[in-house]
């Protein structure tokens, strides 16, 4: 039996990604820096467009409106920026003893210090029936902080790269600059701008959805297109493919586990609990990769390698989201007279 339309629909992100990673196995050729395609242009302009339609479409009203649960927003924060590091830091420990690659060591500890995913985990509180502003002030508020702490975190990183001869403080300065042009420049303009071009852009938010879309699978191919050419998988060892998965998996069901039954212990209401659960939880692939582009260009980091936790910690979030929202929404019409 072929899968319905529907289905197709449902797991289109997840089709277009594989198609993105075959096209850059099959022709990776593409990605020279010679080649047809004007690969680090394009690169910056989609990183702009992304974040300055994330200016345009903060309203300031509706996080004022989502103040008034500090509790919530206090945990799902913990959550985002303490916990995931810290569990990131336990599962580590293993990896480094067990010889995990350096570069996809750094994917871990990119993926723990990156924001809430902004569409998915307010679509999958919606779905379940959870608070939609609540979820919405959590996730702004976790992009707003993933711009100063993500680069932060990074020139640590850099700093103490050992593949860079010890020169990678000389690299902090540069890559600020770059983060600051690339990320709070367009979020910074899109504010500005957004009495003018929020009227334009939100009859358009299905266009402008599926633009960013391109843009990720873009940015996706790119990293990957630039692995291929380079051969980067070839140092990466079986072990650490094994260690990629069931590290991704431990994080993703221990910090449900947690953001879950810590909105238990707060007391929160089972609406505020689901947001508590998907905003904790889930991290943003949107925000991740126009973040690596602007972060890691000069690091001696392999960014195909490095993006591997991140590329593979997005589609299992979505497929237990989506699972869990759907079954809460299933019990909700059962209940309906």
């Amino acid at each position: 039996m072929l899968p319905s339309r529907q289905w197709f629909q449902a797991n289109s992100f997840l089709l277009l990604l594989g198609a993105v990673l075959v096209l850059a196995a099959a022709a990776p050729g593409l990605a020279e820096e010679d080649g047809p395609v004007p690969l680090a242009l394009l690169k910056r302009i989609g990183v702009f467009w992304i974040f300055l339609n994330q200016g345009v479409s903060l309203s300031l009203g509706e996080l004022g409106r989502g103040l008034l649960r500090p509790r919530l927003h206090l945990w799902v924060q913990s959550c985002v920026y303490l916990l995931f590091p810290g569990l990131t830091a336990l599962w580590l420990i293993l990896g480094q003893a067990l010889g995990m690659h350096p570069d996809l060591q750094a994917g871990f500890w990119y993926l723990a210090l990156l924001p809430t995913t902004i569409s998915s985990a307010i679509a999958l509180t919606a779905v379940a029936g959870g608070t939609v502003s609540a979820a919405l002030f959590n996730c702004t508020l976790s992009s707003f902080l993933a711009v100063l702490w993500v680069p932060g975190f990074s020139v640590l990183l850099l700093g103490t790269d050992g593949a860079n001869g010890g020169g990678g403080v000389d690299l902090v300065g540069p890559m600020l600059v770059r983060v600051s042009l690339a990320i709070l420049l367009p979020l910074a303009l899109g504010q500005v701008l957004r009495r003018w071009l929020s009227p334009l852009f939100e009859p358009r938010k299905k266009l402008i959805r599926r633009t960013n879309t391109g843009v990720i699978l873009f940015l996706v191919w790119s990293a990957f297109a630039q692995g291929f050419l380079e051969q980067v998988w070839t140092r990466v060892g079986g072990g650490d493919w094994a260690l990629l998965a069931g590290g991704v998996i431990v994080l993703l069901a221990s910090i449900s586990f947690l953001a879950w039954a810590g909105s238990g212990w707060l007391r929160l209401e089972p609406a505020l609990r689901k947001v508590a659960l998907f905003c904790g939880s889930q991290k943003s692939l949107a925000v991740g990769l126009p973040l690596s582009v602007a972060v890691f260009e000069g690091s001696p980091r392999d960014l195909g390698i490095l993006l591997l936790p991140l590329l593979l910690y997005h589609p299992l979030q979505l497929a237990l989201g989506g699972a869990i929202a759907s079954r809460w929404a299933n019990h909700e019409d059962e209940k309906e007279p």
